[in-house]
């Protein structure tokens, strides 16, 4: 956890948790409800992480992090702010998860390589952001932060919560938010490659795509929905990664898997599940078996890696989602067997999964 994997323009620092000692990377028990003080470990971990590997915590154009609350929210971008500035400029998104043990935080970053590929678009406080920007250009890919609902930073009024009508409310809010940011970076929706959905309830994932496809229009991407506590207000968060202005995009669709795109020498691969729908008498073996079911979500990346050139071996990053987060050290070393040393970042987050799911991953890889 924590390594870094360089590939074309960009660094991918894997999984820095806040819970370990920023020297041993052991498990300080002592740091159990001490927020600041996870936040500097974190932090810390992914910076020295990037400083190893020739590159800086300047560089990053995209910061994720998944957090036991966001009720310490001003705690952590007290940290944030010392290292990278307020407002920082880089794209950020922040969600609660489920966690392991004591640990508050775990982050997880893209970096360019080199600094000068790097420049804010669209700065933050012209979408309600005060510490962060709402996009990033990192060479051939712009990052956009994640977006909420609560309230429509294009007339400041304040969105439905807490009523049968908020989630639709707010999602549209949402996509709305992002068509405007991708305009004021020149693009449009078309520009997509994928886009990250964190809901509250995993039953809302179909209205939260056809939403999206109301909004945005009938674009393709790589595709990820997941469930998670979330915290604070607010039915969702959406985060949104797409091609600079002048880059092809391509995309992957055999309809056996998940959508693939393609931009500058990168696939952008949609999630990837243990399972799907109820299984067949042949898969009965899956249920409620993680070890299994993340054994077919790496056979369905290899497929679909293959279709498109690239295979299981190229992969840069990859996000893991649990159902059960104390499945992580088995996961982990799943991994090790899988892809060896050389492996891509991986961040492993505990999630509220669909009914019979135990896993699910997305992917970059070359």
């Amino acid at each position: 956890m924590g390594r870094v994997v360089r590939a074309g323009p960009f660094s991918f620092v894997g999984g820095c948790d806040g819970h370990r000692d920023l020297e041993s990377a052991g498990i300080v028990a002592d740091l159990a409800g001490n927020a600041k003080a996870q936040c500097e470990n974190a932090y810390g971990r992914l910076e020295r992480s990037l400083s190893e590997a020739g590159s800086s915590a300047s560089a990053v154009v995209r910061l994720d992090h998944v957090t036991s609350s966001q009720d310490w929210l001003p705690v952590r971008q007290a940290v944030r702010e010392r290292m990278f500035g307020k407002p920082a400029p880089l794209a950020s998104t922040g969600v609660a998860a489920r966690m392991s043990g004591i640990n508050m935080l775990t982050t997880f970053a893209i970096a360019c390589a080199d600094q000068e590929m790097k420049e804010v678009l669209v700065p933050g406080p012209r979408y309600g952001m005060a510490n962060i920007a709402a996009a990033v250009l990192g060479g051939p890919l712009v990052f956009l932060s994640g977006i909420r609902g609560v309230l429509d930073p294009r007339n400041g009024q304040a969105v439905a919560e807490e009523t049968p009508e908020a989630f639709a409310a707010q999602t549209r809010v949402v996509y709305g938010t992002i068509e405007a940011i991708l305009a004021d970076c020149g693009l449009t929706p078309n520009s997509i490659l994928g886009i990250d959905s964190w809901l509250r309830d995993s039953a809302r994932a179909a209205e939260d795509e056809a939403i999206c496809r109301e909004v945005l229009g009938p674009v393709q991407y790589a595709s990820t929905r997941i469930a998670l506590p979330l915290s604070a207000r607010g039915e969702t968060e959406v985060t949104v990664l797409a091609a600079a202005p002048g880059v092809e995009k391509n995309v992957y669709d055999d309809h056996a898997g998940p959508i693939v795109t393609s931009a500058a020498g990168f696939q952008f691969v949609g999630e990837c599940r243990g399972i799907d729908g109820p299984p067949a008498p042949a898969n009965l073996t899956l249920i409620a078996n993680p070890r299994a079911q993340l054994s077919r979500a790496l056979g369905v990346l290899d497929t679909v890696l293959r279709n498109c050139g690239s295979d299981l071996s190229k992969t840069v990053r990859l996000e893991l989602y649990l159902r059960d987060i104390y499945f992580a050290d088995a996961a982990q070393a799943m991994l090790r067997e899988t892809f060896g040393e050389d492996g891509p970042a991986v961040a492993i987050i505990g999630a509220d999964l669909e009914s019979l799911v135990e896993v699910k991953l997305n992917a970059i890889a070359i």
